[in-house]
Formats: structure tokens, C-alpha cells, sequence
């Protein structure tokens, strides 16, 4: 139902909702409409290579576990990596919603420190299980639907982004609700040096065994204009051991990765409150399989066209598969959960009548970067150490509505930008010349196709 005839994925490569389901909480009677879609990576050289993204959605989170109030919801996405990125990545998707419940009840009014300790429990637990994860992990990304407010927890590079309308305007902008923790990132990058981390590129590395030093020195990855290369090059900064060519994680927080923790590659996550209102109309969490071609404003005007949260995901899904093969020869793994939210007008009245003088969250003007437009729709604003992140649109410099800031301050913008796999000419290499499509005779379905019908008038 709903995919084309001509290119219908097996059901041994996608995972998907068989329908989007619906909820609705009792705090400010709003309704959630969500759907999932998983797409399992093509790799030539691998065609059974097992999916290592995990996806959890858990309705009427908490009830009957002893915790009050528990018109809650949770959603997860969690990203594998590594030889045991399948049972690395399902670890936290099997126990994360469990501990976290358990914290919440040990700290039932700290949500930040509840989602912390349970991120940590988990990793621990991981750690000590039948997986070994050496060298390999997971990323995450979270969200706690509670009261009218969403809790969003990540750790590495999966992503939650909200799709927020400007009041009284019809137009719908992307706000990242987490920030990417990758040593693309300053302070990311600068904390794990401190834990004894060499951030380097696999470059760099040759370039030290060559006694370049000019090179290898280089501490430099995008922070400016002129120095990092092109994001695309294929070969981002990683974390290393100080005296091993090892574990090179291109991220520097998730579960597992016990090797890179011994230089600060741990499972502490970044936290964001927002409080929900009318001007919020859909969020979505994904692994990076989505994010490395699409930017976040791409992907929220992809979603905004159609009225499934289903249909929307496998769109989106299926755009970032199309944009894998153009660009490389596999696809990663490609995980997104939609949830659209509905009938939002009550909470912004039960809100009003709990906070009659709401406190503002007001921000300057962001630095003057030159952008392009691809580059503005997908940038958000990073916190130095563990504490929260606040979307923010640089056009504007004004924070999301409803961020609960929490007290931190503000270090630093940071644009997230596309990212390319390969440079064009390193493509050209690995693909041969582009008019002459060298890839491989099995080459994977294209993906779903929609009607009129499905989008939105």
C-alpha cells in the first residue's frame, strides 16, 4: 500500500509503521500523530549487512511503574556502529525507556538529571553485558513527551529537529533540537583532548607518519571559512588514543565505544526543554543516514507537504537513499520517527494559566557568517559541556519559542553544515567517470512513490 509498483522495497530492507498511530494527552487534550521508517544500508560488498539503526516508541510512558503523572510518551532513534552495531544500538532501545522511568522516580523534578543518570546506568550496563563493545556503540536521540513539554537527550550525531511556524505567518522553519557532538564541534572536540584524546583526520595521521608536522599540527576543522576543507572530504576529524591509531571515533559521545571512553568518548547527554505551543507543528528524530545530505530546513519542507506522518517519513527516507547512491556506492542506514502534533490551541491556554508572566529568553544578533541557504536552515547553537542546547535561527537571532534555557550560558554559534561523503573527485576515482554509472547490476530499489492525493493541498 502506498509504494509503487516499479520499485517496492522487500520488506528484508525497510521497516515501517503499517499505519500511523494516533495519541492523545490529557494535559492540554493536543494529539500526536507519529510513524517510523527504518531503511537498512545497501553495501555491495555486504548485501545481508544487518540494519544498526534501532527505533523505540513507548505510548503511556511510565503508567503503572509508580510514576505520577505519567501522561508521557518517549521515542528513540539510535544509530549502530562498528562490527556489533546491531545489539549495541538495540542495548539502549530495550533498557533506556526502562531506567529512565526508574530515575524519574529518583529525581522527579530534575528531568535534565534523570535523563543524565540514565543514559549513564545504561552505558554501564552495556559495558558489563554479553556485547562486547570495544569498539563499537551507538549513537542517540530522545524525546520525553510530559505536561505539555518535550525533554530532547542526544549523545553523537543522530538528530531531533522541530518545525516551528512564525506567528501569524504560514511559513514553517527548522530548529535543531541537538546538537551534533562530533569534533567538528570546539568545545566537543576540546573536551576529549583534555581526557587525553589526539583529534586528528585519517590525513593527518599519514601526514604524522610522513613527518609533516605542518599538517599534522593542524587543530583547525571548519571553524572558519577559510581552513577545514570541504566537510565532504570523506575524512572528518576523529578521536584517537594518545599512543594507538585507535579507536577513531567520528563522534565524541555514545553508548558503548568502551576504548574511545578512555579518552572521553562517554554516554553523557545534552538536554533541551521546550515547551510546546499552537506555533509547533511537527518533530522529527533521525539517525545521521538522513542527515548527511539533507539539511534540516530540506527535510521539514519535504515533511510540511504532506498530510501522513507515514508518508512523510518514507519520502524523506527515500530521498536521502537517492542522495546516498548519487554521491557513494552504498547508503548508510536510515532510520526517521515523524510525529505530527495536533489540536495545539488548549495547551496554549493551559500554559497561559499556569505562567501568567512567562519569562522571556532574549538573544543577540548571531556573528556574521556568509551562509548559504542550504547551510541556514540547518544550524543550531551549541552549549559547551553537557548541559542543554537552544534552536536558534541565525536569520533572526531569535531562540526557538518555549526553549527552557535552564540557567546556561551561551558559549558559541555553530553552523551544522551538508555533508558530502566524498569530494567530486574522489568520487570520480572510487565511481569512475559520472556519465558512466559504474555501480554495481544489483543496485537497490529507488523507494516509494506518493500521489496528489497524499499531500497536503
Amino acid at each position: 500500500k502506498g509504494l509503487s509498483s516499479a520499485f517496492c522495497m522487500s520488506k528484508a530492507r525497510v521497516e515501517a509503521s503499517p499505519a500511523f498511530k494516533k495519541l492523545q494527552f490529557e494535559y492540554g487534550n493536543f494529539k500526536i500523530r507519529y510513524a517510523f521508517v527504518s531503511q537498512r544500508g545497501y553495501y555491495p560488498d555486504d548485501l545481508q549487512k544487518l540494519n544498526q539503526d534501532a527505533h523505540v516508541e513507548v505510548e503511556n510512558f511510565g503508567v503503572g511503574e509508580g510514576v505520577k503523572e505519567a501522561d508521557m510518551a518517549f521515542f528513540g532513534v539510535f544509530d549502530g556502529h562498528g562490527s556489533l552495531g546491531t545489539p549495541c544500538a538495540r542495548f539502549p532501545r530495550d533498557h533506556l525507556p526502562k531506567e529512565l522511568q526508574n530515575k524519574l522516580m529518583e529525581f522527579p523534578e530534575d528531568f535534565e538529571r534523570a535523563h543524565t543518570e540514565a543514559f549513564r546506568k545504561v552505558n554501564v550496563d552495556l559495558h558489563t553485558s554479553d556485547v562486547d563493545d570495544t569498539l563499537s556503540g551507538t549513537t542517540a536521540t530522545t524525546c520525553l513527551f510530559h505536561k505539555g513539554k518535550i525533554y530532547v537527550a542526544n549523545v553523537g550525531d543522530s538528530r531531533t529537529v522541530l518545525a516551528q511556524a512564525a506567528p501569524e505567518s504560514s511559513k514553517i522553519t527548522a530548529f535543531s533540537l541537538s546538537s551534533d557532538q562530533t569534533p567538528f564541534r570546539k568545545d566537543e572536540r576540546e573536551r576529549v583532548k583534555k581526557a587525553g584524546a589526539r583529534v586528528a583526520t585519517v590525513d593527518q595521521l599519514e601526514a604524522i607518519w610522513r613527518g609533516d608536522e605542518q599538517i599534522a599540527m593542524n587543530d583547525d576543522f571548519g571553524d572558519n571559512d577559510e581552513t577545514g576543507g570541504d566537510e565532504g572530504d570523506g575524512d572528518p576529524p576523529r578521536v584517537w588514543l594518545q599512543n594507538e591509531d585507535s579507536p577513531g571515533c567520528a563522534f565524541t559521545r555514545s553508548f558503548g565505544d568502551s576504548i574511545g571512553e578512555q579518552v572521553g568518548v562517554f554516554a553523557d547527554p545534552e538536554v533541551v526543554c521546550k515547551q510546546l505551543t499552537s506555533n509547533d507543528k511537527f518533530i522529527l528524530l533521525a539517525s545521521d543516514g538522513v542527515w548527511e545530505f539533507l539539511s534540516n530546513q530540506t527535510v521539514v519542507d519535504m515533511v510540511k507537504e504532506f498530510k501522513s506522518p507515514l508518508k512523510a517519513a518514507k519520502a524523506v527516507v527515500q530521498e536521502a537513499y537517492k542522495l546516498w547512491l548519487q554521491y557513494d556506492v552504498r547508503t548508510d542506514d536510515i532510520t526517521m520517527i515523524c510525529i505530527f502534533l495536533e489540536e495545539m490551541g488548549k495547551l496554549d491556554a493551559v500554559h497561559a494559566a499556569e505562567n501568567p508572566e512567562p519569562k522571556q529568553v532574549v538573544r543577540g544578533p548571531p556573528r556574521n557568517r556568509r551562509l548559504s541557504d542550504a547551510q541556514r536552515g540547518s544550524i543550531s547553537l551549541g552549549i559547551a559541556g553537557r548541559g542543554s542546547v537552544a534552536p536558534v535561527d541565525h536569520r533572526s537571532g531569535s531562540v526557538a519559542a518555549g526553549v527552557h534555557m535552564g540557567g546556561k550560558i551561551i558559549k558559541e554559534n555553530e553552523e551544522r553544515r551538508v555533508r558530502r561523503t566524498m569530494t567530486k573527485a574522489k568520487r570520480t576515482v572510487v565511481q569512475g567517470d559520472s556519465g558512466n554509472d559504474s555501480r554495481p547490476s544489483n543496485r537497490p530499489e529507488e523507494g516509494w512513490s506518493f500521489t496528489q492525493k497524499d499531500i497536503s493541498p
